[in-house]
């Protein structure tokens, strides 16, 4: 089996931008996100412009970065669930990502680091000069009515209206902060080391998580 260290946190936690950060220093990486197009989330296309792929095609992108790594390296993924976007994470990816060889580290991460974050993802320039940037983040929290309920998605509207993105966020992560750890849960990971991280330095970061792997 192939070794396999998982990256998680909740939402905001920059588990994508340490896998970039980790494949900058020669580590092993398989990012489903990047192969997928998509952020993950409800709010998972903003600010992004290439199509997700077909679903044949995002299991063919995987089967070829998995192929092409060693087995006898680690390889880092992100804790993802069964889907990531449009795009159907596979079932052996899937597998190796629920009961990893390695283990586990779980980035705890304070709200309102994570919200300094998602401002810099989502609402960033390179964010903000995409066409229909504004409108695609009104969708996105319009999409999260049944789920965050019709009061809270009015607040997080009107909130959208005049520019206060941060209240989006911290009323978007209260909701995913409770998805994630109910996820989490049903991780048959045997192996959990919990790193306490309090800033965005996230090449630092990546260094904590391999220093994880003995």
């Amino acid at each position: 089996r192939s070794k396999v260290l998982i990256v998680g946190g909740r939402t905001g936690s920059g588990k994508t931008e340490i896998l970039k950060a980790l494949a900058l220093q020669g580590q092993q990486v398989i990012d489903l996100e990047g192969l997928a197009n998509h952020r993950g989330s409800a709010f998972g296309r903003v600010g992004i412009v290439p199509p997700q792929p077909s679903n044949e095609h995002f299991y063919n992108l995987v089967a070829v970065a998995w192929y092409r790594a060693d087995p006898d390296r680690v390889i880092y993924v992100e804790h993802e669930d069964r889907h990531v976007g449009k795009c159907t994470t596979p079932k052996a990816v899937y597998e190796a990502i629920r009961n990893p060889t390695v283990g586990m580290v779980v980035l705890d991460v304070p709200m309102e680091v994570r919200v300094q974050h998602l401002l810099e993802c989502y609402c960033g320039e390179d964010s903000m000069q995409a066409e229909g940037w504004k409108e695609s983040l009104h969708r996105s929290v319009q999409s999260l009515e049944k789920r965050v309920g019709q009061e809270r998605c009015r607040a997080m509207q009107a909130a959208l209206a005049v520019g206060d993105f941060a209240a989006v966020a911290r009323t978007s992560l209260t909701y995913y902060d409770g998805l994630y750890d109910a996820y989490a849960e049903t991780s048959r990971c045997r192996r959990i080391a919990h790193l306490p991280i309090s800033n965005n330095d996230f090449t630092a970061t990546a260094g904590l998580v391999r220093a994880q792997v003995q």
